[in-house]
């Protein structure tokens, strides 16, 4: 019996041990102080709506892919909406993240501003701030 693998499956190995380490590689642990926000949310009114604007740093010698969410909450601490920005921030970088909100009642509501890599693992800690939907 002969234990060598023919030239073609050896090169598909090959490809798949690869594959394989490089799906390890994208996997972040990094933790919670991989992005920290820049300064305060920053409130404007865009073309689609109420726009909050938050910048983030990224303190890895890489660059860090990763979504930006920002969740509001009414007076009652109830989820009414949330919304995301994708964005990969070269290493020592600073970028900016434009968050609209489109559809709530004018009001004052609760939001939290965090960012988690695509595969889900937390990258930044949680700010939270006031942010007002103008009336009509």
């Amino acid at each position: 019996m002969n234990s060598s693998l023919p030239a073609g499956l050896a090169v598909l190995a090959l490809l798949v041990v690869s594959s394989a380490s490089a799906a390890q590689a994208a996997t972040l642990v990094g933790g919670t102080t991989v992005w920290t926000m820049v300064g305060a949310p920053a409130a404007s009114t865009g073309t689609l709506g109420p726009v909050d604007t938050v910048s983030y740093s990224n303190h890895l010698s890489v660059s860090v892919p990763g979504i930006v969410f920002m969740v509001l909450r009414n007076n009652s601490s109830q989820m009414v909406y949330y919304t995301t920005a994708t964005m990969t921030i070269g290493s020592g970088a600073i970028l900016a993240a434009a968050l609209v909100e489109f559809g709530l009642p004018a009001g004052t509501y609760n939001a939290t501003f965090f960012a988690v890599s695509y595969s889900g693992v937390a990258i930044s800690g949680s700010t939270s701030a006031l942010f007002n939907v103008p009336g009509a």
